[in-house]
């Protein structure tokens, strides 16, 4: 049979205390991307593959309550390295963990609607996977 993962009640934490952001997520997508490189020669076309990165994509509900917010953590840890946990159900696997590069997120939005915001985070090296086996 096969288990197919539908993202609810999850967790997402962030951080060392660690700040659990999950109810302000819209969608969560960890991705890993690595560049095709193709150098055609006189003779043949040669493909390599440069250094694989991943990332971790959230969309998100603007929240800037200092001490629950994700908007206010993102902005005041922007430039730093945070830790986090992200599993996208509520029985925690899979679930994976490593450390994000911060950045500054947007504010604002269209007048009426609630205030969203998408932001990619880097992530240092691979993140560790924890699944059933």
């Amino acid at each position: 049979m096969t288990n197919v993962l539908v993202p609810t009640d999850g967790t997402l934490t962030l951080g060392t205390g660690p700040l659990e952001v999950i109810c302000q997520c819209v969608g969560i997508v960890l991705s890993a991307q690595q560049a095709e490189i193709r150098t055609e020669t006189m003779c043949e076309v040669v493909t390599t593959y440069g250094r694989e990165e991943f990332f971790l994509d959230i969309d998100y509900l603007q929240d800037w309550v200092a001490s629950t917010g994700i908007s206010w953590y993102l902005w005041t840890n922007a430039g730093t390295t945070k830790a986090f946990t992200w599993s996208p159900s509520t029985d925690n696997t899979p679930s994976w963990t490593g450390t994000l590069r911060v950045r500054r997120p947007s504010a604002g939005g269209v007048a009426g609607q609630h205030a969203r915001d998408r932001v990619r985070l880097a992530i240092v090296g691979t993140p560790t996977l924890t699944a059933d086996a």
